[in-house]
């Protein structure tokens, strides 16, 4: 997922209609998560539909790692953090 305009990649414009107080203490939830309410409504819609999207930093040696082994593999960097993911906890 690219970066795009407030974190969120391909962005689509939605209207939802929600109480207003619902809508104040999402704002006020948003801001002492230093986020916005689209990504935090983003983030609850790609949990409940199962989808969980983390963003890692790693160190650039990790990052050469995890390229070349990716690579001989003939997966993306992504797969291939699943792959390892599912073999050290179990799928």
């Amino acid at each position: 997922m690219s970066i795009i305009k407030n974190q969120i990649s391909n962005p689509v414009k939605i209207t939802l209609y929600i109480p207003e107080a619902t809508s104040i203490s999402a704002k006020e939830y948003a801001s002492r998560e230093g986020t916005s309410v689209s990504r935090v409504v983003t983030d609850l819609l790609n949990t409940t539909i199962g989808v969980i999207r983390y963003n890692v930093e790693l160190e650039p040696y990790l990052n050469d790692k995890l390229l070349k082994a990716s690579h001989a593999l003939d997966i993306s960097p992504e797969e291939y953090i699943v792959c390892c993911l599912n073999e050290r906890l179990g799928s």
